[in-house]
């Protein structure tokens, strides 16, 4: 073993050689080398973002490079080092948001995708021609994965020449980045089992709950000092008079809202949706539903109650479904044993769910459900898709200007709000291809012997939850972040990638 706590396998050309399967780390070893690697991470996280503030874009080419050379030598501790870039980089640059330039921001904003750029084409490279070979299952969702991608990177070329290249750079990631994170969760699996990587991530939480005790014990005294308020105005431009960030008080009065955030609801109970380090709810609330997914793979089921408190306290209603419809699935299935019930129900749940959320949305005037509704109408006036960066929250169309008022009365020109809608007003067809690596994804589920003869195994949950997250993406333009759909397609391409061939 290496200082690090990894296998030292032998090169060749540059890849790994070939053992006998890939390592599992006792639970021991695995906690201390995720906690080294997540203390390494920080400090350079930290190094990183005061290296572009003080000395410009430059800076981050050396941090990407950094990262890329450490997951093609210690692939396991790269990613733990990427999640910490990945899920506290907006705190670190709240925290050093003081002096920092717009351009700079953006640049900060930018390497996230970037780096899981990098690692998902080193991923993709040690899939197709590493040793140990990957499994054919693995070969084969990866070929489709990145099918996938450069069918996106297309629509993306296309979608900047009627908006704007920052817009289809915003949708190309929010389109890729899911599949990124499966092709590294493929590559892992060759090498490490399941625990290590699914620990490697509960550990990366563990600083981000600590940073949202002390949001919620007094978010006044934290938002000034954690530095969220110039912060959020970076991010959306610098406060005037008509801008509701000008003091803590405004922040604070943005993320109460009444009780998982139901349009229309005239409920009492009231919600404080703390960001935690992704100083965002909706995000930070799925990063909390996949650590809860990833505990349940690894048998930890003392985990269960406070994981569903805090998205019961943070009340965002799509990560919490995501959470309990997977426990409830993979309950059913660990206690009765027949996998034909427990598809049957998730069919009746996905249909069910859909048809009840789209019938109470339209009479409430949800804006997911009016969102997912203007994707599939977009998508029928142009079957072949409008360009990636054309429509969606964060596209140039929106941001000039939406009026909510006006969309609840006659409807959005394009996909809002919504995964599904968004990617099927700006791909259109071409959204088939996502689908075919998702659905070969989950057919590697199947097991061996066939459904029929097929035992409950604790790491089901983690496609149960995969599925789960993706009919999110109906409704919750978050759902296809790399911090929620990716998190699961991550721990489900290792469980792929980990099984021997057949």
């Amino acid at each position: 073993m290496s200082a690090g706590g990894q296998a030292r396998p032998g090169f060749h050309a540059g890849f790994p050689a070939r053992r006998a399967g890939p390592e599992v780390l006792p639970l021991g070893p695995a906690l201390a080398h995720a906690l080294a690697w997540q203390a390494v991470g920080l400090g350079l996280l930290v190094l990183h973002v005061l290296l572009v503030r003080e000395t410009g874009p430059a800076a981050a080419v050396l941090a990407l490079g950094g990262l890329a050379l450490l997951y093609a030598l210690l692939p396991l501790a790269g990613l733990v080092v990427f999640w910490q870039m990945a899920l506290y980089q907006n705190a670190a640059v709240a925290f050093f948001s003081d002096g920092m330039s717009p351009g700079a921001y953006q640049v900060l904003l930018g390497t996230g995708f970037l780096a899981a750029g990098l690692l998902g084409g080193l991923a993709t490279l040690r899939i197709l021609f590493a040793r140990p070979a990957a499994a054919p299952a693995a070969r084969r969702i990866a070929l489709l994965a990145c099918a996938a991608i450069g069918v996106s990177t297309a629509y993306a070329a296309y979608g900047a020449t009627l908006s704007s290249p920052a817009s289809a750079a915003v949708y190309l990631r929010a389109a890729t980045g899911m599949l990124l994170m499966l092709l590294v969760g493929l590559d892992l699996g060759r090498l490490w089992g399941f625990r290590a990587v699914a620990i490697g991530y509960l550990v990366s939480l563990l600083a981000g709950l600590c940073y949202s005790a002390l949001e919620v014990a007094d978010p006044a005294w934290f938002y000034e000092a954690a530095g969220n308020l110039p912060f959020m105005n970076l991010k959306y431009g610098p406060a005037e008079q008509d801008w509701p960030f000008h003091t803590a008080r405004d922040l604070i009065a943005t993320r109460t809202s009444v009780l998982f955030n139901v349009t229309g609801s005239e409920t009492s109970l009231m919600s404080f949706r703390f960001g935690g380090p992704n100083i965002h709810p909706v995000s930070y609330a799925y990063v909390i539903a996949m650590g809860g997914i990833a505990a349940l793979g690894l048998r930890w089921r003392w985990s269960i109650v406070p994981v569903a408190l805090l998205l019961a306290a943070i009340g965002v209603k799509g990560a919490m479904l995501a959470f309990v419809s997977t426990l409830g699935f993979w309950a059913l299935w660990q206690w009765t044993g027949w996998p034909r019930l427990m598809l049957a129900g998730m069919a009746a749940f996905v249909v069910a769910y859909a048809t009840a959320v789209i019938l109470v949305g339209l009479g409430s005037g949800d804006f997911h459900v009016i969102g997912l509704i203007g994707g599939f109408e977009g998508f029928l006036r142009n079957p072949l898709g409008h360009g990636i960066g054309v429509g969606g929250n964060l596209s140039d169309a929106a941001r000039a200007g939406i009026d909510m008022a006006e969309l609840q009365n006659s409807g959005a020109e394009f996909g809002l709000e919504s995964a599904i809608g968004v990617l099927l007003y700006q791909l259109g067809l071409g959204l088939l291809a996502h689908f075919v690596a998702f659905g070969a994804l989950l057919a590697a589920a199947r097991p061996r012997n066939g459904w029929r003869h097929a035992r409950p195994r604790d790491t089901d949950a983690i496609f149960i939850g995969a599925a789960m997250t993706m009919v999110n993406g109906l409704f919750q333009e978050e759902a296809y972040t790399t911090y929620a759909l990716g998190a699961a397609l991550l721990f489900a391409g290792t469980l792929v990638a980990n099984r021997p061939e057949r």
